[in-house]
C-alpha cells in the first residue's frame, strides 16, 4: 500500500494518497465488512458515496476482476457483490461493474436498504435485534464452541449497544 501510494505536499506537510485500488478496497472493508455487515450497523451513505465517487473517478485504473477474484479466494465474494449492488442501487449505474442486478442480488441487499429507510426508532431496534440474533445464531451453528460466550456479561452489553445504538 505504501509502495503504490502517491506522495502529496499539502499545507506545508507531506502525506501519501492511496492508490485507487487501495482506496476502493479499504472503503469496502471498512464501510461494509467491518461497520455494516459484522457490526450490524446501518450502511453509511457517506462511505458508500465515497466508494461511488472513487469508482466513478478511478474506475478505469482499477482491475475490478482482480478485486473480485481476491474476494472470492478469501470468502468474501458475496459480500463484495452485495456492496457493489448496494452502491449501484443507491447511486446509479455509472459505477464499478456490478453486472445485472437480478432478484437474488436485490433480495440479499434488501435488509440493508430497509434499515437505511427506517424512521421509527422502535422498528429500528426490533430490526437490529432480529439481525443481531440471526448473526449470533449463524456463528453458533458454524462454531458451537462459542456457546461459552453466552456466559459473559460483556456479550450482552455488546448486544445492547448494537440493538440500541447511540445517536
Amino acid at each position: 500500500m505504501f509502495r503504490e501510494a502517491r506522495p502529496l505536499r499539502w499545507r506545508g506537510g507531506e502525506c501519501l494518497l492511496p492508490a485507487p485500488v487501495h482506496l476502493i478496497v479499504h472503503n469496502f472493508i471498512h464501510a461494509f465488512l467491518h461497520d455494516t455487515r459484522y457490526a450490524m450497523k446501518n450502511l453509511s451513505l457517506r462511505q458508500s458515496f465515497e466508494f461511488a465517487l472513487a469508482s466513478h473517478t478511478y474506475g478505469n485504473l482499477v482491475d475490478w476482476n482482480a478485486i473480485g477474484q481476491r474476494c472470492k479466494r478469501i470468502g468474501y465474494e458475496t459480500a463484495w457483490r452485495q456492496y457493489l449492488t448496494l452502491v449501484h442501487v443507491c447511486f446509479g449505474s455509472s459505477l464499478a461493474p456490478v453486472g445485472s442486478v437480478d432478484w437474488a442480488e436485490r433480495m440479499r441487499i434488501e435488509p440493508y436498504l430497509i434499515r437505511m429507510n427506517l424512521e421509527s426508532r422502535a422498528v429500528l431496534w426490533v430490526v437490529n435485534f432480529v439481525c443481531q440474533l440471526a448473526s449470533r445464531l449463524f456463528v453458533l451453528i458454524r462454531d458451537p464452541g462459542k456457546v461459552k460466550k453466552l456466559l459473559y456479561k460483556n456479550s450482552y452489553l455488546k448486544l445492547r449497544d448494537r440493538v440500541f445504538p447511540p445517536h
